[in-house]
């Protein structure tokens, strides 16, 4: 039997994993699975959470040390030729400070790509440090590899580790290929798993990128989160993606946040372990390494247990404080209950002056116009589009599984779960189901019970959308487009993209019947021969950055043209026989950007990006010109608008389903989805619209008379 032992990157490792390793390894995805000996029964006691894991102190050689030093700092955007020299300084002054580690909160670099990894790695490298990383937003964002560069780079993107009895959690809070934080559900299962077994004594300082309690929310379900840590004996949490130096705190627990490393700016964290406490030290240009908190590392007082009864908060005492589905906190002095703007499922939140313990009701309201039909629980949150087939819904989630439903009742007709999560986009047939995951396979399973039929294997991991020809499957992927075959998945034929950094698609293909077409990140939008897989014609759209592109909005076909937006404020429509631009138009407000068109006879419906207003643009499909324009009151990201029986509707990130005219833009009504972001498209079938969002749940909505 082996001896526990604790590894030098303080990390919990495993040697020789058997088959009951594996409940260790998924409590708390360990770094480096070779260098750590456990027993059988230690092994499935911890399984089972009921032992602890032996801490550095019982196995340290020689004794522990009386101030263990670390270092927390965030959004180093390493890119070729920028924020190099500065991230270089500021590394080797923190070397100089001697910390046994230091925490990176993420925006490791600035789009995620390997070079920019490679050359982050190498200023690491040069420093001495030892550096334990979360992924940012910026690392998944703008690349399809980037969660895979970040793995291999710089271990598992959410872990825990252990040093002289104080516990460190790294967090992903990071949506694929999105600006947005969540904590996804096998992420928030793995953390409930881990803080049983690391007990309610030890100190554990939580450390991700996107801000904890603080507005505006930025990760959808932090309540969620915050709950999960409250019972724990947490110090600190430690965020990021703001570039500000802030202090604050989240139920009475200490949270900060610094601005860039590039920006010249992080902590330095000194545990004293003989007085069993702990201070903090800023750097910043004006002020040098400054003090700016302490604590005990001793179990915090619990916060007071109490109870929010009804949404009559004139009964708080004085100095409570509210607010309403994750918006910003309000005085409750003069207020006798709450009211919700739209129908829906609502949070109401609120503390008390006497308890910083946050308490939630939950409420459903109900519209004249916009009605729910049913609504079903899901395994995970939802990016990919809602697809309707047959007398079925279809729907891929972030947990890794596709699920079947009646489109009338929503029973569950059957699920399965893929080996990774589905940002793509289901394709129904009445045969097969295809899908893409981010394991890198393109799967097929059969319509009416899930079975998977056979998976193809592609060099990336699959985000976009598949369509289908003649039994021709086609998928963009990592560099290259495929054409499969339908019933066996055999490759008929493979044409490269060009070479570049951007070289891939997300989103969803579109075909009619002679062509695929998909938008890519190199600012392209593609159009290819079904038979062949020969470019028929590739068109720029916006040519000036990477991020000036057509491949988020899923491009939308009508009378021989398609339609498309490009985020550089573009709306194009092109011949699909020649490639011709027959108009480029811009917004005079938001700008054209992610959400992709729809239209329906002369009409083009479209979202615009931007904070807050949410823009819903109805334009000519003939010329381009705009016909009307209506405020949603809700920024709109990804989503694409869809069409019913004189409707029109498009999702809003706080979790919003729109639904407005499409004679004068008038908004008929509002549904909210829950806490989760809404960046999904819906299926609409006549009066009837799909949703679903990141608060896992899908729903069907009946619009009244429109």
């Amino acid at each position: 039997m082996g001896c526990p032992q604790i590894a030098d990157d303080y990390s919990v490792i495993l040697e020789n994993p058997g088959n009951d390793t594996w409940l260790l390894g998924q409590v708390l995805n360990a770094e480096y699975t070779e260098r750590m000996a456990l027993s059988r029964r230690q092994v499935l006691q911890i399984g089972a959470g009921t032992a602890l894991l032996p801490t550095a102190k019982a196995f340290a050689m020689g004794p522990a040390p009386k101030v263990l030093r670390f270092a927390y700092f965030s959004d180093t955007h390493v890119a070729v030729g920028r924020n190099v020299d500065e991230n270089r300084a500021m590394l080797t002054e923190i070397a100089g400070l001697a910390p046994a580690f230091c925490i990176n909160a993420g925006d490791v670099t600035d789009q995620g790509w390997k070079d920019q990894v490679d050359l982050y790695r190498k200023l690491v490298q040069d420093s001495g440090l030892k550096v334990h990383h979360c992924p940012g937003n910026h690392d998944v964002r703008w690349s399809p590899q980037g969660p895979l560069i970040f793995e291999s780079s710089f271990g598992k993107p959410y872990r825990a580790f252990e040093q002289e009895g104080c516990w460190f959690i790294l967090l992903d809070t990071t949506a694929p290929l999105s600006h947005w934080g969540n904590v996804a559900t096998p992420q928030v299962e793995w953390l409930q798993r881990t803080l049983k077994i690391i007990g309610k004594e030890a100190p554990i300082f939580v450390f991700g990128h996107h801000w904890v309690g603080r507005e505006v929310v930025q990760i959808d379900n932090e309540l969620e989160l915050i709950r999960h840590l409250r019972d724990y004996n947490v110090k600190l949490i430690g965020c990021a993606h703001g570039h500000s130096d802030l202090r604050w705190e989240v139920e009475g627990r200490l949270a900060l946040m610094n601005k860039g490393l590039y920006q010249l700016s992080y902590c330095i964290i000194d545990i004293d372990l003989a007085k069993q406490t702990f201070a903090v030290s800023r750097r910043t240009t004006e002020h040098g390494l400054k003090p700016i908190a302490k604590g005990e590392l001793g179990p915090s007082t619990k916060t007071k247990a109490w109870r929010l009864k009804s949404e009559l908060v004139s009964g708080l005492p004085a100095g409570s404080e509210y607010r309403l589905d994750g918006g910003p906190w309000m005085k409750t002095e003069g207020v006798q209950s709450v009211a919700y703007q739209t129908a829906g499922y609502h949070e109401l939140d609120a503390r008390q002056p006497d308890s910083p313990r946050i308490e939630q009701l939950m409420t459903e309201t109900e519209s004249s116009s916009v009605k729910r039909v049913w609504a079903k629980d899901l395994p995970g949150g939802v990016m990919s589009h809602v697809v309707g087939q047959g007398g079925h819904i279809l729907v891929s989630t972030m947990d890794g599984s596709v699920l079947c439903f009646e489109k009338a009742a929503g029973r569950e007709v059957w699920r399965r779960h893929l080996g990774g999560y589905c940002h793509s986009t289901p394709l129904a047939t009445e045969k097969h189901v295809f899908v893409g995951s981010s394991d890198g396979h393109l799967y097929a399973l059969d319509r009416k019970s899930g079975i998977v039929l056979w998976k193809r294997k592609l060099p990336g991991p699959v985000y976009a959308g598949p369509a289908m020809i003649n039994e021709v499957v086609f998928i963009a992927n990592h560099g290259a487009f495929f054409g499969l075959d339908a019933g066996s998945g055999e490759v008929r034929w493979q044409t490269p993209m060009p070479d570049g950094s951007t070289n891939f698609g997300q989103s969803v293909a579109a075909t009619d019947g002679n062509s695929f077409i998909q938008g890519c990140w190199d600012s392209h939008l593609y159009c290819l021969e079904w038979e062949s897989g020969k470019i028929r014609w590739r068109n720029p759209c916006q040519e000036r950055t990477f991020a000036f592109s057509p491949a988020i909005g899923s491009p939308f076909i009508a009378d021989g043209a398609v339609y498309v937006v490009a985020n550089g404020n573009g709306l194009f429509k092109f011949d699909i026989a020649t490639g011709k631009k027959l108009f480029e138009v811009a917004s005079t407000g938001q700008k054209y950007g992610h959400s992709g068109p729809c239209v329906v006879g002369d009409r083009v419906f479209v979202g615009c990006l931007g904070d807050g207003e949410g823009e819903v643009r109805c334009a000519s499909a003939v010329d381009g010109k705009e016909i009307w324009m209506t405020k949603t009151g809700y920024t709109i990201y990804d989503s694409c608008a869809r069409a019913g029986n004189g409707f029109v509707t498009i999702n809003s990130v706080p979790g919003v389903v729109n639904v407005l005219k499409q004679g004068d833009g008038k908004l008929i009504g509002q549904f909210r989805l829950g806490s989760g972001h809404a960046l999904s498209t819906s299926a609409v079938e006549g009066s009837r619209i799909y949703a679903a969002s990141f608060a896992n749940r899908l729903v069907c909505l009946e619009v009244k008379n429109p």
